[in-house]
């Protein structure tokens, strides 16, 4: 059985979509057959460590890019082989239902996972685990998808790493995470980071920074040369996947992406920054995981509003532990087994 991943990965973006379809890749059968077609390659060997034997292939060259969904199907279809015997897993929000109605029919099953509902799609199985308790928003979705298909909306279809664990933290040593994801541009925070460096960190002795320098971030070499050799603090440098990490961390500051359900399940104290539009959330549904504190991003531009706010969230911790052990919504790590099942069923 071959299975073509769909996603929206390029030089530039896409790795939180990488990251998910990596997970569910990971829980398939070993008699299956994947591959991941993507925008651009670049790297992606280097940057992935899992055991499934993944093929990748290209969809563009250097010269060549997505234009148009019409256009993008001929190119997937030209590049992949044996539809009709195969599963297409998409997760790509350019894609919309040119593209899945012609899928839909040339496989023997169509997954889209998506976190949008902006667009009408048509496939077997629709994967949305966006927490959302408006009333009206799962009518939205059966709205947008063709009726005969089956919906897996909510918290039970979470996608976690498994190598998230809950760890006891040394109560002396207080690690704080700063990651604002893959690709980010470090101009907008230097300034910030060396400010909560000189008037948080150092003038408390339990407190230790951790800042992500992402595989496609930015304009980090000023940044990475100032921390570089600074006690109390460490580079997580280009790495792609940083579960270990997280589970050691006390606090989180960065951008709202998978950050949002991996911290709710480590019960991780957390402030988000939305960076674009797909991380746009409502704040009564996040505070069912247990998140409290939402900004956008023009508001890193207040570094002193910030700082004064970081230093009353690093003292009140203990409370922020209590909030979040008794958030409504408890998550678990059996999301992609759950989806799996899906898949894989006749």
């Amino acid at each position: 059985m071959n299975v073509f991943f769909k996603i929206y990965l390029n030089q530039h973006s896409g790795l939180g979509h990488l990251s998910r379809c990596l997970i569910i890749a990971e829980k398939l059968p070993i008699n299956y057959k994947i591959f991941f077609l993507t925008d651009s390659i670049f790297d992606l060997k280097k940057l992935i460590k899992i055991k499934k034997k993944i093929t990748y292939i290209n969809l563009y060259n250097n010269k060549k890019k997505f234009k148009t969904e019409k256009k993008d199907l001929k190119i997937f279809i030209d590049k992949s082989f044996e539809l009709k015997k195969s599963i297409v897993i998409v997760d790509d929000y350019r894609i919309g239902n040119i593209w899945t109605k012609k899928i839909h029919k040339l496989s023997k099953k169509l997954i889209v996972l998506d976190d949008l509902a902006n667009r009408k799609l048509t496939c077997n199985t629709y994967i949305n685990y966006k927490i959302v308790t408006d009333t009206n928003y799962k009518k939205k979705i059966s709205n947008l998808l063709n009726k005969d298909s089956v919906k897996l909306l909510g918290n039970k279809y979470c996608i976690i790493n498994k190598n998230l664990k809950k760890i006891k933290n040394n109560k002396n040593k207080k690690k704080i995470m700063i990651n604002f994801g893959n690709s980010f541009n470090f101009n907008h925070i230097h300034d910030l980071l060396k400010k909560i460096f000189y008037k948080i960190i150092n003038k408390n002795k339990n407190l230790h920074l951790i800042i992500v320098i992402g595989p496609k971030a930015i304009n980090y070499k000023k940044t990475f040369n100032f921390f570089l050799n600074k006690n109390k603090c460490k580079i997580i440098y280009k790495n792609f996947g940083i579960y270990n990490f997280l589970n050691e961390i006390n606090f989180f500051i960065g951008s709202s992406g998978n950050a949002i359900y991996e911290n709710s399940y480590l019960n991780i104290p957390s402030i988000f920054f939305s960076l674009n539009k797909n991380q746009q959330n409502n704040i009564f549904d996040l505070e069912k995981l247990g998140h409290y504190f939402f900004l956008e991003k023009n508001e890193l531009k207040n570094q002193s509003k910030i700082i004064e706010f970081l230093k009353i969230f690093f003292i009140k911790n203990s409370k922020l532990q209590k909030m979040y052990k008794s958030k409504e919504i408890k998550l678990d790590k059996s999301g992609p087994d759950r989806i799996i099942k899906k898949i894989i069923s006749k």
